[in-house]
């Protein structure tokens, strides 16, 4: 399961992991897991020590919340865009710019709808069949 591969590093910075809810998702495994280990890899990389995450399925949509700094509302359309990068007080990491695009194209050609918020006390990224 994806968020025992997460269980040690959420422990090491006391990051609380939640979930909710299942569901059958008749697509492409492997590319659907890709796509879930990259909303994984941002919400710890953005989870800040003692934060959370959260999976959530509800009416047909998975819900990745973390705990941590918005992204800047003007950011949010470009996010799925290659080499883009949220703003840089947000950014804590030294990737390209790639894991959103390849997801936004993983999505798409899955023929799934996607997108990302900023919720209180935090960020949730989304896709829905």
């Amino acid at each position: 399961m994806l968020i025992n591969r997460y269980t040690q590093q959420c422990s090491e910075r006391n990051i609380a992991i939640n979930s909710e809810g299942d569901a059958v998702i008749k697509t492409d495994f492997m590319l659907i897991e890709k796509v879930l280990d990259n909303f994984f890899t941002n919400a710890l990389t953005y989870t800040e020590e003692g934060g959370e995450i959260s999976i959530k399925i509800i009416n047909n949509t998975l819900e990745f919340y973390n705990s941590g700094s918005h992204i800047p509302e003007e950011e949010l359309k470009d996010i799925w865009e290659p080499f883009v990068k949220s703003d840089k007080s947000r950014s804590k990491s030294k990737g390209t710019g790639l894991g959103l695009s390849i997801v936004g194209k993983i999505l798409k050609s899955l023929s799934l709808t996607y997108g990302v918020y900023n919720k209180e006390g935090g960020v949730v990224f989304w896709f829905g069949w």
